[in-house]
């Protein structure tokens, strides 16, 4: 389940790159914070996979928007999946205007 240890780089990324509609001001404990998300309610959604209601994955996806700045409906079409490798252009489509042209976005641990 590689998106559970994703998640908290997709914060950082979304962090920096201001693309978080209530960004924090403290990026460590937002890090902090998404860690304990998808180390518990995160990989318990995972789990349920397709027994997840829809009020559930709708609310998962509303928590998970929060830490990544990608839109619910994204992350419902996802299945709450974390964008892979190939699908992560898509991501970097959304912090295009905030960072210079010609630099790669890419994951990283903190």
């Amino acid at each position: 389940m590689p998106y559970i240890f994703y998640l908290p780089s997709y914060a950082a990324t979304a962090w920096y790159h201001k693309v978080l509609k209530d960004r924090p001001a403290d990026v460590v404990a937002f890090i902090d914070e998404a860690r304990k998300f998808a180390g518990s309610e995160y990989s318990s959604a995972l789990m349920k996979g397709s027994k997840l209601t829809s009020a559930e994955k709708a609310d998962m996806a509303k928590k998970l928007s929060r830490y990544t700045g990608l839109t619910e409906d994204y992350l419902i079409k996802a299945n709450l999946a974390s964008p892979s490798v190939s699908s992560w252009r898509n991501c970097s489509a959304i912090a295009a205007s905030h960072r210079p042209p010609r630099f790669p976005l890419f994951r990283f641990n903190l």
